[in-house]
């Protein structure tokens, strides 16, 4: 579950990266003068840059547990115990085991990037 959290969100993160954009910005305008081999060139370059960047932030502490947009949440049969152990005042708990959720993904995606920068060279 943790690996298809990782790939969608890493997916996620590099579909808005800015460095896709800019090397639509620089296309000239007749496209002609570039050969596919340019174009794929420079788009395996900007996937490199992306990833490195989203690498560089995922696998910082608090990279995904403090980031909305990929914070991995409990699954719905634990979130009855999360709402249990709050009821319960073990909110302090319940909040660390989904702190070393998060910071289990931050390792993996250490782990899982030349992987998938193998995949995409």
């Amino acid at each position: 579950m943790i690996k298809k959290l990782f790939v969608l969100a890493l997916i996620l993160n590099l579909t808005t990266c800015a460095e896709l954009q800019e090397v639509v910005n620089q296309l000239p305008e007749n496209t002609t003068e570039i050969s596919n081999s340019q174009i794929a060139a420079g788009l395996k370059e900007a996937l490199d840059q992306g990833i490195d960047r989203q690498v560089t932030k995922l696998t910082q502490t608090d990279g995904y547990y403090k980031n909305d947009l990929v914070k991995i949440l409990l699954p719905t049969e634990l979130q009855k115990v999360d709402k249990a152990l709050r009821d319960i005042g073990l909110g302090s708990l319940a909040d660390e085991g989904l702190k070393v959720l998060n910071r289990a993904a931050e390792d993996a995606v250490g782990t899982a990037t030349p992987i998938f920068v193998d995949a995409v060279k």
